[in-house]
């Protein structure tokens, strides 16, 4: 499975060591030369061990090659050596050349203290002897849950980097289960780095269905739905072709892809400019190490390994769900105008069902309850026993219920009210008549929209608190982009013209015109990065980025880079040309 697009990590940038990896651990390994079949257990054990999955392995010290072609143990490694000598790497190159691996693996130099990769990027570290190389500057590569192996005396020390606390995952449509669509994201700021990027550089059609429909983000990986059709390509007899992704959330290295051929407009039975269902980006949801999703339209849910992309298992009775939450392990299926069920993850057990007029993206769930919309009436039951605790009218309007700090924001098309999550007695009720039917809870307020404006009540009384000022981001003349606003801790990240940083805590905003969400889905922040899907928009041509790409903040400081590094002087240095007649 050979990626048809290039994926592209940033290898001119440098920048800051992560956290302090853990204790290092031991595995044995080998020093003197092997033969072919020793190098392939060696590489296959360093993998095992690692617990790396999948993404981009690195080799300093690769020698000949040897191990490092034999640490591709399949399509899911992107692998690179690395060395200092010129002539060990045309001599790598011609082993590597002669397996048939070159470009999935391939070796360059460096100059032995500064890795060529961002921060972050390296899921598998191997050093065969790190000499000018520093400890920070090995820690600063790695992504999170990466591996460092370092071969001392004839053993590799394996050593672990943690998960920061400061980076969250987003493993819903709208974050988690609760719909409030804001990442636990204390790292991610505006957008003035490439952490990768890879194709197409467009969508397909700006008159047609969108060509990313769902996306999330768990355990390091990222996962959407995708039409890989000719792009400006719609009509027969070029049928949408779409697909099931996964790539490393870190360095973009595509890890497997799944054919859907049930899916698509001829299947929800709509073709119109751009036209999803709701539900469709609902479908899709990560746990673990397990990926839920009906991979047909029609099709009951599948559980797959998230690092394989394999089915697992296919859930008895999940026939009809249009809609996936997942909490504290349970699975809840909604069939909407049907029934809500309730499954154990890991034993795939049914738990509960409760029948009745399951409303449409009103379910939302913490991890002792669910909240759900059943006509025109708020219902609260059991995460786990699925037993009734309360419900109390709403009306038939409420779009959405988000969750958060013990309270159920309900969102109408005339009122925005909030009740107790343990009692169903109501806090409090006020009028509103939302420009989108969006809400987020940060920094103990709820946001939401008025016209143009983006406003803050205090979650606990309602009471308009803040109007945030947006002049200096939202410039006249278009309408808002057709995609939903998604948010961190920080910042509101909304679709005025491309992906505008709204701060929530008084900061300076900023404006990206240059960087476009895919039509309907938009830009997921997770891990600490933006990611920024293809789309087929021509606003802004002259600066706007094409292709996928994964953006990170800006740093403190740069390290310095000698002018004398940047190029290399190759064998016709100085050397006499012939001038040709003109």
């Amino acid at each position: 499975m050979r990626d048809s697009s290039v994926c592209g990590i940033a290898l001119s940038f440098v920048f800051l060591a992560g956290p302090v990896l853990g204790r290092p651990s031991v595995v044995a390994s080998r020093t003197s030369p092997a033969p072919a079949s020793a190098v392939v257990q060696e590489a296959r054990r360093l993998i095992e061990s690692s617990g790396v999955r999948g993404g981009l392995v690195v080799h300093v010290g690769c020698g000949g090659g040897g191990l490092t072609a034999a640490l591709r143990l399949d399509e899911r490694y992107l692998v690179q050596g690395l060395e200092t000598d010129a002539e060990a790497v045309a001599a790598a190159r011609r082993h590597i050349q002669s397996l048939g691996l070159y470009g999935s693996v391939s070796v360059v130099r460096f100059d032995g203290r500064r890795l060529p990769y961002v921060d972050e990027s390296v899921n598998l570290l191997v050093v065969e002897e790190p000499g000018h190389l520093s400890a920070e500057e090995m820690r600063r590569v790695l992504a999170p849950g990466g591996v460092l192996c370092v071969r001392r005396e004839g053993r590799w020390e394996k050593t672990g980097k943690p998960w920061p606390d400061d980076i969250d995952s987003w493993t819903h449509y709208l974050h988690d289960a609760s719909n409030n669509a804001v990442a636990r994201d204390r790292r991610l700021g505006p957008p003035r780095r490439l952490q990768w990027t890879c194709g197409p550089l467009w969508t397909r059609s700006h008159e047609f269905t969108s060509s990313l429909v769902a996306m999330v983000s768990g355990g390091g990986r990222l996962f959407y739905v995708f039409d890989e059709g000719l792009t400006s390509l719609t009509e027969a007899p070029l049928p949408d072709r779409w697909v099931l992704i996964a790539r490393d959330a870190f360095n973009g290295v595509l890890l497997w892809k799944r054919p859907l051929p049930e899916w698509g407009p001829k299947q929800w039975g709509r073709s119109a400019l751009r036209s999803i269902p709701p539900t469709v980006p609902r479908r899709l949801v990560v746990e673990g190490d397990r990926l839920f999703m009906t991979l047909g339209y029609h099709a009951p849910v599948s559980v797959l390994d998230a690092a394989t992309g394999k089915t697992l298992t296919t859930l008895p009775d999940s026939d009809g769900t249009e809609e996936i939450r997942c909490v504290a392990g349970v699975l809840l299926l909604c069939k909407p105008n049907r029934e809500l069920v309730a499954v154990d993850v890991r034993s795939e057990r049914r738990l509960w069902k409760v029948s009745g007029r399951i409303g449409r993206l009103t379910t939302a769930a913490t991890s002792k309850r669910v909240f759900y919309r059943d006509g025109s009436t708020l219902v609260c039951c059991g995460l786990q026993d699925g037993r009734e605790r309360w419900r109390t009218p709403v009306g038939r309007t409420a779009s959405l219920l988000v969750v958060h700090g013990g309270r159920v924001v309900v969102l109408s098309s005339k009122t925005l009210q909030a009740f107790d999550g343990q009692s169903g007695r109501k806090l409090w009720s006020v009028n509103a008549r939302p420009a989108r039917p969006e809400l987020f809870v940060a920094q103990g307020k709820v946001w939401h929209w008025v016209g143009q404006r983006i406003v803050g009540r205090d979650l606990r009384t309602g009471q308009l608190t803040v109007t945030l000022d947006t002049d200096d981001v939202f410039t006249p003349g278009h309408h808002l982009r057709c995609y939903q606003t998604k948010a961190t801790e920080r910042y509101l990240i909304t679709p005025n013209r491309g992906a505008e940083f709204v701060s929530l805590t008084g900061g300076l905003n900023c404006q990206n015109d240059w960087i476009r969400g895919a039509c309907r889905y938009g830009v997921m922040p997770a891990n600490g990065l933006l990611y920024v899907p293809p789309n087929p928009c021509f606003c802004y041509p002259g600066v706007k980025l094409t292709g996928f790409n994964a953006l990170a903040p800006a740093r403190s400081q740069l390290p310095a880079v000698s002018e004398g590094d940047r190029l290399e002087r190759g064998p016709a240095y100085g050397g006499h040309t012939h001038r040709g007649k003109p």
